[in-house]
């Protein structure tokens, strides 16, 4: 056994190496770039339509299926408050979130617009 782990030790070095290299020679910049695309044209998107859904989804137990029992009422009542309290939450942080970047000096060199 002991032989076994020392052989796959030795065979498995030169990619562990290889590995390191593609490490440390990988752009940090590409994969902050690569995780804020995913933020704002995935995961920003999906929460505001879950969000969304959510309110449509306590209208339709609030009007449709609240005319037979007060208690759908409130419970689309719940899901409607909620959900715009949602809403409200994410444009707010998503307005702090840009003030603070527009803030952040951007290492590329911007050009002024000519008129």
């Amino acid at each position: 056994m002991k032989k076994f782990l020392t052989s796959l030790a030795v065979f498995s070095l030169p990619l562990t190496s290889r590995a390191q290299n593609e490490i440390v020679n990988s752009n940090l910049g590409d994969f902050i770039r690569d995780i804020q695309g995913f933020i704002n044209e995935i995961l920003i998107p999906l929460i505001f339509t879950l969000s969304l859904l959510g309110f449509l989804f306590g209208v339709y137990r609030y009007f449709i299926t609240g005319k037979a029992s007060e208690t759908d009422r409130e419970e689309g009542k719940k899901y409607m408050i909620w959900a715009v309290i949602g809403f409200v939450i994410m444009v707010s942080i998503w307005g702090i979130v840009a003030l603070f970047a527009g803030a952040i000096p951007q290492s590329e060199a911007v050009t002024p617009p000519t008129f």
